[in-house]
Protein backbone atom coordinates (compact mmCIF):
# COMPACT_ATOMS: atom_id res chain seq x y z
CA UNK A 1 0.00 0.00 0.00
CA UNK A 2 2.78 2.23 -0.33
CA UNK A 3 2.89 3.29 3.35
CA UNK A 4 -1.09 4.06 3.63
CA UNK A 5 -2.95 2.84 5.67
CA UNK A 6 -4.86 -0.34 4.57
CA UNK A 7 -8.47 1.00 5.50
CA UNK A 8 -7.55 3.49 3.07
CA UNK A 9 -7.53 1.58 -0.13
CA UNK A 10 -11.09 -1.22 1.44
CA UNK A 11 -13.15 -1.43 -1.71
CA UNK A 12 -16.35 0.15 0.50
CA UNK A 13 -14.42 3.41 1.56
CA UNK A 14 -14.92 5.82 -1.19
CA UNK A 15 -18.67 5.15 -0.63
CA UNK A 16 -18.28 5.51 2.99
CA UNK A 17 -16.76 9.10 2.29
CA UNK A 18 -19.83 9.61 0.00
CA UNK A 19 -22.31 8.97 2.91
CA UNK A 20 -20.14 10.93 5.57
CA UNK A 21 -20.93 13.80 4.00
CA UNK A 22 -16.80 14.16 2.63
CA UNK A 23 -16.95 17.14 -0.04
CA UNK A 24 -18.23 15.43 -3.33
CA UNK A 25 -21.29 13.14 -3.10
CA UNK A 26 -22.78 10.41 -5.26
CA UNK A 27 -24.11 10.96 -8.65
CA UNK A 28 -27.42 11.92 -7.39
CA UNK A 29 -26.38 14.86 -6.30
CA UNK A 30 -24.69 16.34 -9.04
CA UNK A 31 -25.31 20.37 -9.03
CA UNK A 32 -24.65 20.83 -5.30
CA UNK A 33 -21.03 18.38 -5.94
CA UNK A 34 -20.20 20.76 -8.69
CA UNK A 35 -21.32 23.82 -6.78
CA UNK A 36 -19.13 22.78 -4.02
CA UNK A 37 -15.90 21.87 -6.18
CA UNK A 38 -16.63 25.03 -8.46
CA UNK A 39 -16.43 27.10 -5.08
CA UNK A 40 -12.98 24.60 -4.05
CA UNK A 41 -11.65 26.45 -7.81
CA UNK A 42 -12.36 22.94 -9.83
CA UNK A 43 -13.93 23.32 -13.10
CA UNK A 44 -17.14 22.11 -13.53
CA UNK A 45 -17.22 18.28 -13.10
CA UNK A 46 -19.38 16.67 -15.54
CA UNK A 47 -17.12 14.01 -16.44
CA UNK A 48 -15.36 12.96 -13.11
CA UNK A 49 -16.22 11.95 -9.95
CA UNK A 50 -13.95 12.95 -7.39
CA UNK A 51 -14.42 12.38 -3.42
CA UNK A 52 -11.97 13.71 -1.43
CA UNK A 53 -10.54 11.99 1.69
CA UNK A 54 -11.08 14.70 5.20
CA UNK A 55 -7.68 15.94 5.72
CA UNK A 56 -7.37 14.63 9.00
CA UNK A 57 -8.19 11.33 7.61
CA UNK A 58 -5.07 11.72 4.88
CA UNK A 59 -2.67 12.45 7.32
CA UNK A 60 -3.43 9.88 9.69
CA UNK A 61 -3.89 7.41 6.83
CA UNK A 62 -0.32 8.07 5.50
CA UNK A 63 1.49 8.60 8.46
CA UNK A 64 1.80 12.13 7.97
CA UNK A 65 3.59 12.06 4.40
CA UNK A 66 0.48 12.94 2.30
CA UNK A 67 -2.05 15.62 3.67
CA UNK A 68 -4.86 15.69 1.12
CA UNK A 69 -6.01 12.51 -0.95
CA UNK A 70 -8.57 12.73 -3.61
CA UNK A 71 -10.21 9.46 -4.60
CA UNK A 72 -11.28 9.81 -8.60
CA UNK A 73 -12.06 8.57 -11.65
CA UNK A 74 -13.79 9.19 -15.19
CA UNK A 75 -17.55 8.63 -15.33
CA UNK A 76 -17.64 8.44 -19.17
CA UNK A 77 -16.90 5.16 -21.03
CA UNK A 78 -13.42 5.71 -21.94
CA UNK A 79 -11.19 2.65 -24.05
CA UNK A 80 -8.78 0.30 -22.79
CA UNK A 81 -6.00 2.26 -24.84
CA UNK A 82 -3.33 3.23 -22.01
CA UNK A 83 -2.23 6.35 -23.74
CA UNK A 84 -5.60 7.87 -23.35
CA UNK A 85 -5.59 6.68 -19.62
CA UNK A 86 -2.33 8.39 -19.39
CA UNK A 87 -3.87 11.68 -20.79
CA UNK A 88 -6.38 11.22 -18.46
CA UNK A 89 -4.62 10.83 -15.28
CA UNK A 90 -2.18 13.89 -16.45
CA UNK A 91 -5.51 15.83 -16.15
CA UNK A 92 -6.13 14.72 -12.82
CA UNK A 93 -2.75 15.10 -11.64
CA UNK A 94 -2.96 18.71 -13.19
CA UNK A 95 -6.38 19.91 -11.64
CA UNK A 96 -5.21 18.80 -8.08
CA UNK A 97 -1.35 19.45 -7.43
CA UNK A 98 -1.68 23.49 -7.37
CA UNK A 99 -4.61 22.96 -4.98
CA UNK A 100 -2.09 21.27 -2.82
CA UNK A 101 0.00 24.08 -3.04
CA UNK A 102 -2.76 26.94 -2.01
CA UNK A 103 -3.69 24.91 0.62
CA UNK A 104 -0.06 25.76 2.29
CA UNK A 105 -0.97 29.36 1.87
CA UNK A 106 -4.79 29.26 3.42
CA UNK A 107 -6.02 28.61 0.21
CA UNK A 108 -8.29 25.47 0.83
CA UNK A 109 -10.89 27.76 2.82
CA UNK A 110 -10.69 30.71 0.34
CA UNK A 111 -10.89 29.34 -3.27
CA UNK A 112 -9.90 32.12 -5.47
CA UNK A 113 -7.94 34.30 -3.36
CA UNK A 114 -4.68 33.41 -5.55
CA UNK A 115 -3.82 33.34 -9.17
CA UNK A 116 -1.80 30.30 -9.79
CA UNK A 117 0.66 29.40 -12.48
CA UNK A 118 2.17 25.90 -13.11
CA UNK A 119 5.86 26.47 -13.69
CA UNK A 120 6.58 22.78 -14.51
CA UNK A 121 4.82 19.88 -14.20
CA UNK A 122 6.19 16.10 -14.53
CA UNK A 123 4.83 12.40 -14.26
CA UNK A 124 6.52 9.13 -13.62
CA UNK A 125 4.17 6.02 -15.02
CA UNK A 126 4.82 3.02 -13.18
CA UNK A 127 2.07 0.15 -13.51
CA UNK A 128 -1.15 0.13 -16.38
CA UNK A 129 -4.33 1.71 -14.53
CA UNK A 130 -7.67 2.37 -15.40
CA UNK A 131 -9.06 5.98 -15.29
CA UNK A 132 -13.01 4.51 -15.28
CA UNK A 133 -11.77 3.18 -12.05
CA UNK A 134 -11.29 4.60 -8.31
CA UNK A 135 -7.62 5.63 -8.36
CA UNK A 136 -6.42 7.64 -5.41
CA UNK A 137 -4.53 10.84 -5.42
CA UNK A 138 -2.05 11.08 -2.10
CA UNK A 139 -0.31 14.94 -2.54
CA UNK A 140 1.87 16.49 -0.28
CA UNK A 141 3.10 19.97 -0.22
CA UNK A 142 6.73 20.44 1.28
CA UNK A 143 8.14 23.81 0.30
CA UNK A 144 5.47 26.36 -0.24
CA UNK A 145 6.44 30.58 0.16
CA UNK A 146 7.37 33.63 -1.50
CA UNK A 147 5.43 33.30 -3.93
CA UNK A 148 5.96 29.63 -5.28
CA UNK A 149 5.15 26.27 -4.24
CA UNK A 150 6.05 22.48 -4.92
CA UNK A 151 3.88 19.27 -4.72
CA UNK A 152 3.97 16.30 -5.09
CA UNK A 153 1.76 13.24 -5.97
CA UNK A 154 1.33 9.49 -5.84
CA UNK A 155 -1.76 7.64 -7.88
CA UNK A 156 -2.72 4.40 -6.40
CA UNK A 157 -5.39 1.96 -8.08
CA UNK A 158 -8.29 0.73 -6.17
CA UNK A 159 -5.91 -2.29 -5.02
CA UNK A 160 -3.05 -0.26 -3.57
CA UNK A 161 -0.60 -0.76 -6.33
CA UNK A 162 1.68 2.24 -6.88
CA UNK A 163 0.66 2.98 -10.65
CA UNK A 164 2.03 7.10 -11.33
CA UNK A 165 4.15 9.68 -9.25
CA UNK A 166 3.71 13.32 -10.06
CA UNK A 167 5.94 16.86 -9.17
CA UNK A 168 4.56 20.23 -9.77
CA UNK A 169 6.00 24.11 -8.91
CA UNK A 170 3.34 26.50 -9.23
CA UNK A 171 3.76 30.20 -9.06
CA UNK A 172 0.83 31.85 -6.80
CA UNK A 173 0.01 35.19 -6.14
CA UNK A 174 -2.56 37.43 -4.78
CA UNK A 175 -4.83 38.60 -7.99
CA UNK A 176 -3.44 42.38 -8.99
CA UNK A 177 -6.91 44.50 -8.50
CA UNK A 178 -7.62 46.89 -11.73
CA UNK A 179 -9.88 48.95 -9.74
Amino acid sequence: FGGLEPKIMDAGYVDDIAKGGAYVAVDGDRGRRNEVLQQAGYPEQQRFDLRVVEPDQAIEASGGQFDRMIWLRSVQHLPADQLLNVCVLTYFSDLNLAGTVTGQHGGRQNAGAFDVASLDHAMWFHNPFRAVEWNLMATASPAAGHGRGFARGEFFDHQGVLTASTAQEVLVRYPFDKG
